[in-house]
């Protein structure tokens, strides 16, 4: 084991010589071992798997719930109307823990973007009256930033108990009132349209998340957006797009909903996109090198 084991408290499925469960295989304890840290991390390969993937999937999260609240329909009591025009019933209003989910989401986001930027602290919910696609639009930003710097994050050891924190830790409601919101808190509860994995279990024994079901995740079948596509191979969203036009990438499936058209596509083939166009750069390269070469010569 190295010298760093996971600050959250993780432990792998060992039993230490002195655990009355050591040799058995029905005893109660489920591993008193500590799980050993990632390289360069104080967290271990699944609390770091999990915040990635929180952090990824916060922005569908955001717009999934922002679509299901969505403020501008939202109007005051005393503005109903009267006489034939009037409705029978006041529309209902937005639910409380939508709005406060989504603000602690968005506030999380864009708190730590804006620090990795070196703006300030900014923890501001959503301004009043923003829609799905502006929460969704606000969140990628920053989450993009956010996941740029995870790594060196983790390495960081009061840094990165604050991000699991705000991404992993649940906050049961108590009495019908929570603590706060984390992204777990969230997921767990509305999960997202478009889940990097199939669904959300909790295990209320030991207040754990887990979001599985789909091998997507870390794998060649991953699916990427446009944006996400783009920042994990270098290159502009507009590269992406100039790729599918001369047919060096082709998307595996267009949507449509609260946050507008979204392009996806395998994570196999925007890296085989990349490589094809990079050798294709560098034949160009060498076929231009060698014609100089050539007129040298005969110079």
């Amino acid at each position: 084991m190295g010298d760093r084991v996971c600050i959250r408290g993780c432990t792998q499925r060992q039993h230490f010589a002195d655990c009355p469960d050591y040799g058995k295989t029905d005893g109660t304890c489920r591993g008193c071992v500590p799980a050993e840290a990632r390289e360069r991390s104080w967290i271990c390969d699944r609390c770091f798997g999990r915040t990635r993937r929180m952090i990824t999937d916060a922005p569908d999260l955001l717009g999934r719930i922002r679509s299901l609240g969505d403020p501008t329909k939202a109007r005051a009591y005393d503005q109903v109307g009267s006489g034939a025009a009037r409705n029978v019933e006041a529309p209902a209003p937005i639910p409380a823990d939508l709005i406060d989910a989504g603000d602690a989401i968005a506030g999380t986001l864009r708190a730590w973007a804006s620090m990795l930027e070196h703006r300030g602290w900014d923890s501001r919910g959503l301004p009043a009256g923003a829609d799905a696609a502006d929460a969704y639009e606000e969140a990628q930003g920053n989450a993009s930033v956010i996941l740029d710097e995870l790594p060196k994050l983790a390495n960081d050891q009061d840094m990165i108990i604050a991000l699991t924190a705000a991404a992993l830790d649940l906050h049961p409601a108590v009495d019908g009132i929570r603590e706060r919101w984390s992204i777990a808190d969230a997921m767990y509860r509305w999960n997202v349209e478009r889940p990097t994995e199939a669904f959300v279990e909790v295990h209320e024994d030991d207040e754990e998340i887990t979001v599985g079901g789909v091998t997507e995740w870390g794998t060649e079948h991953e699916i990427w957006d446009r944006r996400q596509a783009a920042r994990e191979v270098g290159v502009s969203e507009e590269s992406l797009r100039r790729w599918v036009r001369e047919k060096d990438l082709h998307p595996v499936a267009t949507t449509r909903g609260p946050l507008g058209k979204v392009t996806w596509f395998r994570a196999a083939a925007v890296r085989a996109a990349a490589a094809a166009v990079a050798a294709r750069k560098g034949k160009k390269a060498e076929a231009t090198a060698s014609s100089d070469h050539q007129v040298g010569s005969m110079e």
